[in-house]
């Protein structure tokens, strides 16, 4: 270590990722990606061998990742995003003990807060999400120009994962929501401001705008995208229906339109298929999901006790 001019652990991730970006290099590739971690002691782009360094940032935005990524501009590196509270899989969709998935970076994302991001103006996600602690949070966009964005790289780390369906599960239909955001602004999203602060006392989103593109998103979703990725096998996630007993009769409903419901009154001996236009009359304990295009497969059975 002394005869590469290492004096501490700082020193050593500098040279280790500056020598795999030489074995890059030589194999002629003109671009090396590192996540942001791996660079934190580097001063920036020139210290590599490769003519393009490419850089995965993983900050939460509630905890500085707006300033984060223009830094990293600033300092010559190509601005991937795989913020881990909007794009990693490895989350939990819902606040629900049976609902696999860490919480360190959020306690939940679905399908509509992936869909939500806002990856070329970070801090404006403040105004649309709350933090780990589901507590609201301020974030600013800093004073300068707005960090060019190269792409969006969600990610799904696979400690918890042990099976090929809840790989999918945990990836689909998220994937396809990150996707929309990818390749797609939406009018809603808000052009980079210098200097502005976000927060959910601001009102800078056209939330109109936004439950719009939402509907027209979640539509095509239910309505035909996955019928296809069944098609396909894929073992995505069904919504749980949101339910409950008015005057003696079951009202339910669904995230994704198109996607149908069931409910059981014998503990999941049968099931019935529940029509809005004709509530059934329930009392006990009422079981409910969702269910595939097909009607192979269902959602997480949810327990309902009717009064």
């Amino acid at each position: 270590m002394q005869a590469e001019g290492i004096s501490d652990a700082n020193g050593l991730l500098t040279y280790f990722s500056g020598e795999v970006s030489e074995i890059v290099e030589a194999n002629h590739i003109p671009t090396f990606q590192i996540w942001s971690d791996g660079l934190k002691y580097n001063k920036g782009s020139e210290e590599f061998a490769t003519e393009n360094v490419r850089v995965n940032l993983w900050d939460t935005v509630a905890l500085g990742a707006p300033a984060k990524a223009n830094q990293l501009v600033n300092d010559g590196y190509e601005l991937v995003l795989s913020n881990p509270d909007f794009v990693y899989f490895d989350m939990p969709y819902e606040v629900d003990k049976h609902e696999r998935g860490y919480y360190w970076a959020t306690r939940a994302t679905d399908t509509k807060k992936a869909f939500s991001f806002v990856p070329e103006n970070l801090a404006q996600n403040a105004e649309l999400t709350v933090d780990r602690e589901g507590k609201k949070y301020v974030a600013n966009s800093p004073d300068a120009a707005a960090p060019k964005v190269y792409g969006i790289s969600a990610a799904l780390w696979s400690e918890t994962i042990r099976t090929d369906d809840q790989y999918e599960y945990m990836t689909f239909p998220r994937l396809f929501a990150v996707a929309e955001r990818s390749w797609n602004t939406g009018d809603w999203e808000q052009e980079y401001e210098a200097n502005t602060e976000y927060s959910s006392s601001t009102k800078h989103t056209d939330l109109n705008a936004l439950n719009r593109d939402w509907s027209r998103f979640v539509n095509i979703l239910g309505q035909r995208e996955l019928a296809k990725a069944e098609l396909r096998d894929l073992h995505f996630r069904l919504p749980v229906p949101g339910a409950e007993v008015k005057e003696g009769k079951l009202v339910m409903n669904v995230s994704y339109p198109g996607i149908a419901m069931e409910y059981s009154t014998n503990m999941g001996e049968s099931w019935q298929t529940y029509f809005d236009e004709k509530k059934p009359e329930v009392s006990g304990v009422v079981l409910i999901r969702s269910v595939s295009p097909s009607g192979q497969r269902s959602s997480r059975v949810t327990l309902l006790a009717a009064k």
